[in-house]
């Protein structure tokens, strides 16, 4: 435990005529946490794990993640389609869910957009409502020929 300053304990607050701080006092006490635990870089955790297993680390996949797919102007594409819609000053796109299939746990989720009374569907099923709208304005976007079918970085 650590003293870090004193603490008025007569009362609340100072009774008219008094002095302020008069009363007995005492010391504040507060318990200091000594440990590591949050305090540690990411290189020194992984030193310590080295340490704690004797060198003998599982070894870990490090390979890259893809690039999420973006317009050419790399935006999101449910965000360029709405901003798209917004210059041309056509009605907002309108995301409708055309069917689900799968057990309750592995679901597959198919969106379609419309813009301009144009209907446009993601052909492949996402696990996720959120994937299958992005790819649903993806495929519009592609045919609009605003985005390209890969994401930047591949060939």
């Amino acid at each position: 435990k650590a003293v870090v300053s004193t603490q008025s304990t007569g009362g609340r607050g100072c009774p008219y005529g008094s002095a302020f701080g008069a009363g007995s006092l005492a010391p504040l006490e507060l318990t200091v946490k000594t440990d590591q635990a949050g305090l540690l870089s990411a290189e020194e955790r992984v030193a310590l794990k080295a340490k704690k297993y004797g060198g003998m680390m599982p070894h870990v996949i490090t390979e890259q993640l893809p690039a999420p797919r973006t317009t050419l102007s790399g935006r999101h594409p449910v965000a360029a389609l709405a901003e798209l819609c917004h210059k041309k000053k056509w009605s907002q796109p309108e995301y409708t869910l055309e069917k689900e299939e799968g057990v309750s746990h592995q679901k597959l989720f198919y969106f379609s957009v419309t813009v301009k009374k144009e209907k446009f569907a993601g052909n492949v099923g996402a696990k996720n409502k959120r994937q299958a709208r992005n790819d649903a304005a993806a495929c519009c976007l592609e045919r609009l020929g605003l985005m390209t079918s890969l994401p930047p970085g591949y060939t």
